[in-house]
């Protein structure tokens, strides 16, 4: 039998981790986090108004191309994907879908994903479909 894993990728307000775990064991396989580097310096965060905003190269210089690279490669191999999100319009992990090559995609998100074809989708917040599971 083949292993399944999951995949996990937050971006953050100041950093994106990414989490590959073994589905059936939970073991945590490999993480990555990586700090935006405008956020370290300052740029586009003025504390004293609660602004805390995020430059877009921030999001795509975080992910490093060797994470997205290993997380292509696994969503090939996939079984079964499921996706669950805020948004799902962050790039590049909103463009992750494209590469899955399985039957047994779901996704959970507040608005249907663009390019999940036939996929099991559940238009709720994460947070209160996961609280039901």
């Amino acid at each position: 039998m083949e292993h399944l894993y999951v995949i996990g990728i937050d971006y953050g307000t100041d950093s994106v981790r990414a989490l590959l775990a073994d589905a059936e064991s939970g073991e945590e396989i490999a993480v990555a986090v990586c700090n935006y580097s405008r956020w370290g310096r300052g740029l586009y965060c003025d504390t004293a108004k609660s602004q805390f905003r995020q430059h877009p190269l921030d999001y795509l210089e975080g992910l490093e191309q060797d994470v997205i690279a290993r997380a292509v490669a696994a969503i090939r191999r996939a079984d079964v994907l499921i996706i669950g999100g805020t948004s799902l319009t962050v790039y590049p992990a909103a463009g992750l879908v494209q590469y899955y090559r399985g039957n047994k995609l779901a996704v959970v998100n507040k608005t249907a994903l663009a390019g999940a074809g036939e996929a099991l989708t559940i238009c709720e917040p994460i947070g209160e479909v996961m609280a039901q599971l």
